[in-house]
């Protein structure tokens, strides 16, 4: 393999990764086996984060552009050492929104919490006595329609924007 087909490969599994196919802990382990090694007897791997190449020092990873060339595919010589085992460090990546189940349940959850609980409160208020309790319960009514008609737009933007 050379550091196209690294580069290739790392594109493939960060779309698994970012769509919630694979978990972090499975990305993480995928990318260490993609380290490879050049004519220099370095090992280089793409940061999970950055996306960017780093390689191995002896000591600590170093980010920088790999070598043109394609390397040789590893191999376990006796004067050659192992990998590394230590990732490179990662600058601050931005957080991103959740994705695959998790957006679903996180997302689906807080869409319909407030117009449940709007309808609710206006059921329970709405043959009370009081005209300031009815009153109460046509305003949690009308809140929580509007929660759901902003919710219902704010996944469409949200879906369209992820094509």
């Amino acid at each position: 393999m050379n550091f196209a087909q690294v580069e290739i490969k790392f594109k493939e599994l960060k779309r698994k990764y970012d769509t919630g196919a694979i978990t972090e802990a499975e990305f993480k382990a995928q990318l260490e086996e993609l380290m490879i090694q050049d004519e220099e007897g370095r090992w280089w791997i793409i940061g999970y984060e950055t996306g960017q190449w780093y390689y191995h020092d002896g000591e600590k990873w170093v980010q920088a552009e790999p070598p043109q060339a394609p390397a040789p595919p590893p191999t376990r010589h006796p004067s050659v050492k192992a990998p590394p085992t230590v990732l490179p460090p990662e600058e601050a990546a931005p957080t991103m929104p959740p994705t695959g189940y998790m957006a679903v349940l996180l997302y689906g959850l807080s869409f319909l919490f407030a117009p449940v609980a709007g309808i609710i409160v206006f059921l329970i208020y709405r043959g009370n006595p009081s005209e300031q309790a009815r009153r109460f319960g046509r305003v949690c009514l009308i809140i929580s329609l509007a929660t759901m008609v902003l919710c219902c737009i704010v996944s469409y933007v949200y879906t369209i924007a992820q094509y």
